[in-house]
């Protein structure tokens, strides 16, 4: 059932896309594809999360809630987490790295010397690439999803209340 509703879920969301005369780039979709990521599921979640919740996209946080949080390993603290502000104690260091670049590329469309350079330490030049794509993917999708204001899906989890 899951699987038929994320069908579902991605059918609405790309026609959204494909109504504005968009199309969707193919290398776009390899930095993203899940067999072809460097980095983890984890990390791809926690920016995915992050992201959607920063940009108030319900939609689209509800949907990865529920189909991909807890194959990325997080638990129900972790998902309300990604939702609130600041960076929780709880997260692991590279975790708190990656929530740290969702808010600066959010709050001011960049990242600073000093959070590239941790980012650096931590992270391949390939794995740094696909993080900052993959960031900027979902705000595509939470500008469409936001921008024409797509219902909630009934199976994915209600966006926490600020």
């Amino acid at each position: 059932a899951i699987i038929q509703a994320l069908s579902a879920h991605v059918r609405n969301l790309t026609k959204s896309i494909y109504q504005a005369g968009l199309e969707i780039d193919d290398l776009v979709l390899g930095i993203l594809a899940t067999t072809e990521a460097v980095t983890t599921p984890r990390q791809r979640e926690l920016v995915i999360d992050r992201t959607c919740a920063r940009l108030g996209c319900g939609y689209e946080w509800g949907v990865h809630a529920t189909a991909f949080a807890a194959l990325a390993g997080f638990d129900a603290a972790d998902l309300v987490a990604t939702a609130t502000a600041g960076v929780a104690a709880t997260w692991a260091p590279d975790d708190a790295l990656l929530v740290r670049m969702v808010d600066e590329l959010v709050d001011t469309a960049r990242l600073s010397d000093t959070l590239w350079a941790a980012l650096a330490a931590a992270f391949t030049d390939q794995q740094r690439l696909e993080l900052l794509v993959l960031c900027g993917w979902y705000h595509l999708i939470a500008f469409v999803s936001n921008g024409v204001t797509l219902p909630a899906e009934p199976w994915a989890t209600p966006f926490p209340a600020p």
